[in-house]
């Protein structure tokens, strides 16, 4: 909600790096967003709870419909029991 992208420049805004629930931000539009609220988290601490927690990170992905990535994909294996 705190990054948009304005006539082909990405523009972050000041809150982007709060990693609290928030309610409020300028891209967060009218949908559902602003009523269930929103939480920034930093892609390194995604991806080192993924590892944290014991699985395998198998494929990560960020899709694009523009100039910035707007859906990260990101695929984690458990290990094998007995193994």
């Amino acid at each position: 909600p705190f990054a948009e992208v304005v006539d082909g420049e990405v523009h972050i805004h000041s809150g982007y790096d709060d990693v609290e629930l928030t309610f409020e931000g300028p891209g967060l539009g009218g949908g559902i967003r602003p009523r269930v609220g929103v939480r920034h988290v930093p892609l390194a601490a995604l991806v080192n709870a993924v590892l944290e927690v014991g699985l395998t990170l198998t494929r990560l992905e960020e899709l694009a419909d523009g100039p910035t990535p707007d859906l990260l994909v990101l695929a984690a294996a458990a290990p094998l029991s007995g193994a």
